[in-house]
Order: C-alpha cells, then structure tokens, then sequence
C-alpha cells in the first residue's frame, strides 16, 4: 500500500530543478484524510514524473507566470489525481493517440515522447485514476481470560529476502497492525517464544530450518500459535508439494507475488482462529 502524498512529493523533488529552471510554481493539494493508494512506487512515481515534465515542456513557449497543479480527491471507491498545467493543451486531433506509446506531440527540439501508456487527457489536465487499497479490519479476539482484545495485532515476519520481507511488512503495517522481521528461523523461533506475537508469516525455503520445521517447532513452544501461522513461497508447484510431503496438516500459504487484498484475506482467517 503506499502514500499518495509520498508518491506524489517525491515525484515532484526528482523533476524540481527542471520546474524551477522553467519558472513553473507547483501546487499541491492532497487533503490528510486520503486512504492508501494500490500500485507500484516505482511505476507511479514514473507515471507522474513524465506528466510535470510533459507539462513543463509544454509551458516553454508559453508567457508567464508558469502554474502546474496537482489535487487528489476521493471518487467512489478509487483516489483521482489530477495534475493541471497552463500550457496549450492537447490538440483535438492527437487526443485520441496520445495515450499510445511511443507517441509524441513534441518538437524533435525538444525531446522524444513515448506516450503515457494510461490515464484520461483532457487539454491540459491529466487525470490518474488510483483503487484505494483494501484496509484490514481486525475482528475482535479473546483473551486466555475472555476479555475481549482491541488491539492491533501484532505479526512476525520470517524470511531471508530482505525486500520481500520488507514489502510484507509494510503492507501489513497499512491495515493497522504491528510487524517485527526476523532473518532467520532460529531468531524468529526466539522471539516466537516471547510471546508478543498473535501471528506468523514465514517464508518456505530458508537456510537451515525451512518454514515448515520452524511452524511446527513453533507450536510446539507456544501452542496459542498454533493455526495462527501461514508460509509465503513463489513456488506454485514444488513449493504445494514440498509442504504436503512435511506437514501433518494443512498450512495457509501466501503466494508471491502477494497483493494487499490476498495478505488482507488471510489475516483475517488467522485472526479468527482459536487462541490455546
């Protein structure tokens, strides 16, 4: 899940020299309350960036002053981005091609275009439309005592891919709940028995202990956690396999890559399972 405001700053920094040396003053209006937006950093990042440069070089010939605004606003269940510039616009007779790649409407003088590739054009106005991520949120849990628990949970991640990890982190982190990575079996298998943990992701192929052994020896030193753990694997056909060949039951899987929706569902049947 990512920060549209993030996203959007940080688009706005890598092309702000160029803004700045254009006499281009940038607006910024996204409201705090914005959810969190479904999609890639990277790709987003890009997305926005080639639309201020495109504005950019479309306000070179243009008399000052030089404006681009960009507003984000909620529209049913998807976030708009609107990025506004005071340039010519797009000439009715391009309109239609201008989201093909590899099209361009500029000068040879003034750089190749390779389209946008996505996105609704109107003159100088482009509208990014973004699905709002899907938020998580936790049933209530009891207690060993029946108290009821209204907290957020607090989940372990184990796997040896730095990125990976982090990526399920931070995800899980954006429906409200708390996350500790470990590297290794063994130093999740320690902080396991601590435990602070209502639940445990953990990778399948790891050095030394695979994700299979570290569940079950999980269970066996805290038996509340037991049901409440699901392997990550990439692998579609050995990875089904291997854990049917090792476990002595059934184990929730989550397969990479993951979206926020799939780590949503699945957190959502471990926290419904019963607490030992």
């Amino acid at each position: 899940m990512l920060d549209l405001a993030e996203v959007v700053t940080g688009s706005v920094e890598i092309v702000a020299y160029k803004l700045r040396s254009a006499g281009i003053r940038v607006e910024i209006d996204l409201p705090d309350d914005l959810p969190p937006v479904e999609g890639d950093r990277d790709l987003l990042g890009q997305v926005f960036s080639n639309i201020l440069i495109n504005g950019q070089q479309a306000l070179i010939t243009r008399p000052m002053p030089h404006h681009i605004r960009i507003s984000g606003r909620i529209i049913g269940d998807h976030l708009r981005v609107r990025i506004e510039d005071d340039g010519p616009g797009v000439p009715e007779a391009l309109r239609e091609r201008i989201l093909d790649p590899y099209s361009t409407t500029r000068a040879v003088e003034v750089g190749d275009g390779i389209g946008l590739g996505q996105g609704d054009l109107q003159g100088a106005c482009s509208d990014v439309a973004l699905p709002a991520a899907t938020v998580l949120k936790v049933p209530e849990d009891t207690a060993p005592d029946g108290a009821p628990l209204q907290r957020a949970a607090r989940i372990l991640i184990v796997g040896d891919e730095p990125d990976v990890a982090a990526s399920l982190a931070e995800m899980i982190a954006m429906q409200g709940h708390h996350t500790t990575i470990a590297v290794t079996a063994e130093g999740a298998l320690s902080l396991a028995r601590s435990g602070q943990f209502d639940a445990v992701f953990t990778d399948l192929r790891m050095p030394g202990m695979d994700g299979v052994d570290l569940i079950g020896a999980i269970a066996a030193a805290v038996p509340r956690l037991a049901g409440r753990m699901a392997l990550v694997t990439g692998e579609t056909v050995a990875g089904p396999a291997h854990v049917a060949g090792k476990a002595s039951g059934p184990l929730p899987v989550l397969a990479k890559p993951f979206t926020p929706a799939e780590i949503a569902a699945l957190l959502t049947t471990l926290m419904s399972a019963n607490l030992s």
